[in-house]
């Protein structure tokens, strides 16, 4: 269906791209997801939510160690690009993860401060990339993400 609908709504393709890896690592098809997560990052190499996002199914199937590498990844993106509400989403994704690892609060505190610092007032996302048509906030541990 996201395929389909990538076809219809070439201006959010990648968006469809990133929703279908997500379905597929909520249904326990993790290699198939991982897969989607490749080809998306292949295709896509400039768009921020496809690295987020690839974040977000790697913590989706628990390998916590390459959603790191993908959030952090993101937050690089983003700050190359001056982009403060990508800084704040991918940071906060990356303090969430970093807070969840015993031993690793003094280094999640100090991302937080550092979102803080950075963040700007948001800009409302267009509507295409809100969290309401997102299979997002049903992954496994991942609470109700912001996906602007």
């Amino acid at each position: 269906a996201g395929d389909a609908l990538a076809e219809l709504d070439q201006d959010n393709e990648a968006m469809f791209a990133n929703d279908v890896a997500a379905i597929l690592a909520e249904a326990g098809r993790g290699d198939e997801a991982l897969r989607r997560v490749e080809q998306n990052l292949h295709r896509f190499p400039d768009d921020l939510w496809t690295q987020i996002h690839a974040g977000d199914v790697h913590l989706a199937l628990s390998d916590r160690s390459r959603a790191e590498q993908a959030f952090r990844d993101a937050l690089a993106m983003a700050r190359a690009h001056g982009d403060a509400s990508g800084i704040a989403d991918a940071n906060e994704r990356l303090v969430r993860l970093l807070a969840g690892e015993p031993g690793r609060e003094q280094e999640a505190n100090a991302a937080a401060q550092v979102g803080v610092r950075v963040e700007a007032p948001r800009v409302p996302a267009p509507a295409s990339r809100r969290a309401a048509s997102s299979p997002l906030p049903r992954l496994r541990g991942l609470g109700a993400p912001s996906r602007r």
